[in-house]
């Protein structure tokens, strides 16, 4: 396996840039509003829509979806992609949590002309 390339002076990663700003509840509120406000240009049109346009519609990110699902990020990552399907008792609390009719979410879940 190939060695990763140095780390910039100064870097810092966006997950960690965009933790640290949602520490300000009127960024995080910000941040929030801005993710509800891409869910529909990048995901609206006709047809079923992914299972991320509905985690964006709420303005959460994966770690927020994870931490109320009470798993792990890369998990709903996984979801999202397509790379496991979930346990019935799994997608039950996902239709709960995101509020999101079961049939609605099995169509987002099968989805796979997913944009980004």
């Amino acid at each position: 396996m190939a060695a990763l390339p140095p780390v910039l002076a100064g870097f810092v990663d966006i997950d960690t840039l965009v933790a640290e700003l949602e520490q300000d509840p009127a960024l995080k509120a910000a941040i929030a509003d801005g993710r509800a406000a891409l869910a529909e240009p990048i995901y609206g049109g006709e047809g079923p829509r992914p299972l991320s346009f509905y985690r964006l519609r709420k303005g959460w990110s994966q770690k927020e979806l994870s931490h109320r699902m009470r798993t792990s990020q890369s998990y709903i990552a996984r979801l999202e992609t397509g790379g496991i399907d979930p346990q019935i008792s799994t997608f039950c609390r996902l239709a709960e949590v995101l509020d999101v009719p079961p049939e609605e979410l099995l169509k987002a879940l099968t989805h796979k002309g997913a944009k980004p």
